[in-house]
């Protein structure tokens, strides 16, 4: 199993060549078992807390989700990345 550290390197925002808006402030990944007893990846993409409403549409975030599944399907059986989206803030709560 690959550690949250090594998944945190692997996705790390300034090699998925991400847009500028929203801002992404931090990628946290960690591999978990999801309801099917199968061991998967739980991504938490950390927007910046000043992120308008108008720049958190799916369209704005697709991009994003997408980069991330790209990167991670570029390894021999990849697990499959839980993908959420969260301001700064929502994590600190």
């Amino acid at each position: 199993m690959v550690s949250a550290s090594e998944w945190r390197r692997f996705l790390a925002p300034n090699l998925l060549e991400l847009p500028r808006k929203p801002r992404v402030v931090d990628i946290i990944a960690r591999p978990f078992i999801d309801h099917l007893g199968e061991e998967e990846l739980l991504v938490y993409v950390v927007l910046d807390d000043r992120a308008p409403e108008s720049d958190l549409t799916w369209n704005r975030l697709r991009p994003i989700y997408d980069r991330i599944h790209a990167r991670v399907r570029t390894l021999d059986d990849p697990p499959y990345p839980y993908v959420e989206f969260r301001r700064r803030s929502e994590l600190e709560e």
